[in-house]
C-alpha cells in the first residue's frame, strides 16, 4: 500500500469533495496537519460554504 502525505488544505478538499482515494493508497498526514483540515471543514461548514460530498464512483 502507498502512502500518501497530504497538507490541510488538500485533505479539506478532499472531504469537501467526497473524494476517496483508492484501496491502494493510504492518505497520512502529522496531528497539526489533520487537526488543521477539521478547522477548514468546520469554518467551511459554519459560512454555508461546504457543500453535501460528492460521489465519484470509488469506494474506501
Amino acid at each position: 500500500m502507498r502512502r500518501l502525505a497530504v497538507d490541510p488544505a488538500t485533505l479539506a478538499r478532499l472531504v469537501d469533495e467526497g473524494i476517496t482515494p483508492s484501496g491502494t493508497f493510504q492518505l497520512v498526514a502529522p496531528n497539526a496537519p489533520r487537526s488543521d483540515a477539521r478547522a477548514i471543514v468546520l469554518a467551511r461548514t459554519r459560512e454555508g460554504l461546504a457543500s453535501e460530498p460528492r460521489s465519484n464512483g470509488t469506494s474506501g
